[in-house]
């Protein structure tokens, strides 16, 4: 029997936010957890190449720009977890608050089988943003959240396993960006 599969990628949390999370920490302890988490091995270390790892098992080393836009081709002779789930007839959907352009991140996962690209163009054309939404850099995690439940409730009422994997931007290098339903933290003082 196929089983459904749902893989979140938490983009910089146990770096950024590990202390204000302690929920996490007791989950982490209670359920599997992939180790060395927070640690970054060569070549996994930024955001495409950490989605590039986990889902594909090995690292990105590519010359020159570590955020490449415009490439055609991404990866085309190495087999991931997405192709494998494609060939099984999987539906493949990937969603994440910002511009999937960037970092040829729409181009490696439509290489790679996911052919339901859901990021920050895809709910504007829908009209589920207000005009001129304000984020810092897509939508804000709380809307990430929200969205995907909606739309993991869309997908499996299709007769069809399915694989969802989405991407937080709250918590992105270098500090982040704290929702507005959260305690703000004090401003430090300067002399």
């Amino acid at each position: 029997m196929k089983k459904n599969l749902l893989l979140i990628f938490m983009e910089s949390m146990a770096s950024n936010f590990s202390a204000n999370t302690p929920e996490l920490k007791k989950a982490q302890l209670d359920y599997l957890s992939f180790s060395p988490g927070g640690v970054d091995l060569a070549g996994t270390g930024w955001t495409i190449a950490g989605q590039v790892s986990k889902t594909c098992g090995i690292p990105l080393n590519i010359p020159g720009d570590i955020n490449p836009s415009g490439i055609n081709k991404f990866l085309p002779y190495v087999t991931c977890l997405t192709d494998i789930l494609k060939s099984q007839k999987y539906r493949l959907t990937y969603i994440q608050g910002s511009n999937s352009d960037f970092a040829s991140t729409r181009t490696f996962w439509t290489e790679h089988g996911v052919n339901d690209i859901r990021d920050f163009e895809y709910y504007d054309k829908k009209h589920k943003l207000s005009k001129n939404y304000p984020a810092f850099i897509g939508f804000e995690d709380l809307l990430l959240w929200q969205f995907a439940k909606n739309d993991i409730s869309e997908i499996a009422e299709k007769n069809q396993p399915w694989f969802l994997s989405l991407i937080t931007e709250n918590t992105h290098f270098p500090r982040g960006h704290i929702s507005t339903n959260c305690k703000q933290p004090e401003k430090e003082e300067t002399n």
